[in-house]
């Protein structure tokens, strides 16, 4: 099972304040998918990380996993720290939606 560390370290490592759930399973080489998925909802219960949920733009990725997680920093107030991260989660998905818009086109 993934831990608190290892997932935390994947944000360090890249030095990204937030990734997609099937890039931070991608860095862990994680293959049991619901194991990373429980010890997600644990962390984000602890307030360790927080998941932001999109909807898919597009039918075509209805099954996609489009969850975005993003480390709540223990060193910051906690107001501060859920904001950044909610900031962090949010940038992504419109660095993401706006790259996927730019180049989809439906047939």
């Amino acid at each position: 099972m993934t831990t608190v560390d290892e997932i935390l370290a994947v944000f360090r490592r890249q030095r990204v304040p937030a990734l997609f759930v099937s890039e931070l399973a991608h860095a862990l080489q994680a293959r049991d998918g619901p194991a990373l998925d429980a010890q997600l909802e644990h962390l984000t219960a602890a307030g360790t990380i927080l998941i932001a949920d999109h909807g898919a733009p597009d039918p075509h990725l209805a099954e996609t996993d489009l969850r975005i997680v993003a480390p709540v920093a223990a060193d910051r107030p906690r107001p501060d720290a859920e904001a950044a991260a909610a900031d962090a989660a949010e940038s992504l998905w419109n660095t993401w939606l706006a790259g996927f818009l730019r180049s989809h086109r439906c047939q």
